[in-house]
């Protein structure tokens, strides 16, 4: 049977277009490239190239795949170019990862291992290793062990990090953390003890309160003096929007002479509940203010993040950027769209250097913002395991966009 050639035309792109139609599109950070702006124009200061090999028997979604990509570091870093590689296991939790740099003499040798070990589901240790000067070698030996207790709603109740010399010997110090929830499960308070001469101090605590909606309403810091009195040391409020999207905020550090504002900050979003811009004062320890706009893809990623500062006048002057580079590949499995985004769970909560994220749904897009709104970290398509460790201690906004829907959670960091 002879079809005229507009009718073969179309039925080719048909059979072209197929695989798109019956399945949805994904997308993956392949490349991230971080600019500085000089005299001269931006120059490159950082690139964070990604590849991705997936395991045959776990399927070839994003979540699924061991990463093994190579970092560039900043230029004049004492850090030469490293690669990294995580593995995961049968439950796509992260099994370890370890961190190489190449050393004068052109040999890959280890800076940086952790190992995270699991029980029912939940993380109960983690061991960071890091390279020392044993003798004549360079070895990886444990630095850190971080260890997690639950009870029994599940719910994280203590956190204990214990340090070690090169030869495994206890440092002096250690440090725990005692979590306490109110009755729908947030967490409302966190103590910090550290042991000073074979006794547990009491060192920090932080404690939030919620409004109806879970959104936080303040969060207060409170230290020890010498006298071991406590005292307030900074408030920090938030204003929400009607959809639950934080507006603006305001920081308070209390003085023993007083109180005193030294941050604010304020918050806008597009129609599809993305965030935009951020806009902060900071009025100590110098006044100056800052501005951060975001570009999203077609699809919903970030595309580039821009981050500035205003001057008396006005003006707007960018000095870092921050484009990203995605790449299409087919999932295996397809979510279920009636459970994404109802199952997202975070932890620890409190964490120090790693977040996990718990979801099945599809991680589109999403960032980690300081209390000021600030964008710190910006999550990936998909990712699961977020690096933490430059984050100073504070409480922090996770935000993510779950297959269309956007989700915010909070968590604190402790050091």
């Amino acid at each position: 049977m002879y079809y005229p050639i507009y009718l073969r035309s179309f039925y080719l792109a048909i059979f072209l277009l197929l695989p798109f139609i019956c399945y949805p599109q994904k997308w993956r950070v392949t490349e991230s490239l971080q600019e500085i702006n000089s005299p001269g124009g931006y120059v490159t200061n950082m690139i964070h190239l990604f590849t991705y090999h997936s395991t045959s028997s776990r399927g070839s979604n994003y979540s699924n795949d061991t990463i093994n990509y190579d970092m560039v570091d900043i230029p004049d870093s004492p850090y030469p170019p490293g690669k990294g590689y995580k593995t995961y296991n049968s439950d796509n939790k992260l099994l370890s990862e370890t961190y190489f740099e190449l050393n004068p003499s052109n040999e890959w040798r280890g800076r940086q291992a952790d190992s995270f070990f699991y029980s029912n589901g939940k993380l109960i240790r983690h061991d960071e290793y890091h390279r020392m000067s044993l003798g004549s070698i360079d070895s990886l030996a444990l630095a850190y062990e971080y260890d997690y207790g639950y009870d029994a709603n599940g719910l994280l109740r203590v956190m204990t990090r214990t340090g070690y010399s090169g030869k495994l010997r206890p440092q002096p110090n250690a440090r725990r953390n005692y979590y306490s929830y109110d009755s729908a499960g947030r967490l409302q308070e966190d103590s910090i003890v550290v042991v000073r001469n074979g006794v547990w101090t009491e060192l920090e605590m932080y404690r939030m309160d919620y409004d109806s909606n879970g959104n936080i309403l303040y969060k207060e810091k409170y230290i020890w003096d010498s006298t071991h009195n406590k005292k307030l040391a900074n408030r920090t409020n938030h204003y929400y929007f009607q959809n639950g999207l934080l507006a603006r905020d305001s920081m308070t550090v209390f003085y023993d002479t007083g109180s005193h504002s030294v941050q604010l900050a304020s918050y806008a979003y597009n129609a599809a509940g993305q965030r935009i811009a951020d806009t902060g004062t900071y009025i100590y320890p110098q006044f100056n203010r800052t501005l951060t706009i975001y570009k999203y893809t077609s699809f919903g990623h970030y595309s580039v993040v821009e981050e500035g500062s205003v001057d008396d006048s006005g003006n707007v002057y960018f000095g870092v950027r921050t484009t990203y580079t995605y790449g299409h590949y087919w999932p295996v499995n397809t979510p279920n769209t009636e459970k994404e985004g109802r199952d997202l769970t975070i932890y620890p909560n409190p964490a120090y250097n790693k977040l996990f994220i718990k979801n099945s749904g599809h991680i589109e897009s999403g960032g980690i913002y300081n209390g000021n709104g600030q964008l710190m970290i910006v999550i990936q398509p998909g990712m699961r395991e977020i690096d933490i460790i430059k984050l100073p201690p504070g409480n922090y906004f996770l935000q993510l966009t779950i297959d269309g829907k956007t989700i915010t959670e909070h968590f604190s960091v402790i050091k």
